[in-house]
């Protein structure tokens, strides 16, 4: 049980941080507000892990899939980074 409640809290805050991200030009930006349209379009569900986001990205972005996992690359890196000293145990 605990480790799906830690999985839970992740993509929460995974895609939180990225959603907060919205107002950048940046390919990070850009993969926040493609978050927001898919799941407007009811195509996607709001928070996924960065796993669940390329699953959902290979299933129904095939046609840009390089540059999904390029933007999704950034976004991640730059969210473990913001993390700065604290470890992550999920």
């Amino acid at each position: 049980m605990f480790a799906n409640s830690s999985r839970v809290y992740y993509c929460v805050v995974f895609t939180a941080w990225v959603l907060e991200q919205q107002d950048r030009t940046d390919s990070v930006g850009k993969l926040a507000r493609l978050i927001v349209t898919d799941y407007n379009a009811g195509c996607a569900v709001m928070y996924r892990d960065p796993v669940s986001w390329k699953e959902h990205f290979e299933k129904f972005h095939r046609p840009k899939l390089d540059v999904l996992m390029d933007m999704l690359g950034d976004a991640y890196v730059e969210y473990c980074t913001s993390l700065g000293t604290r470890t992550n145990s999920f």
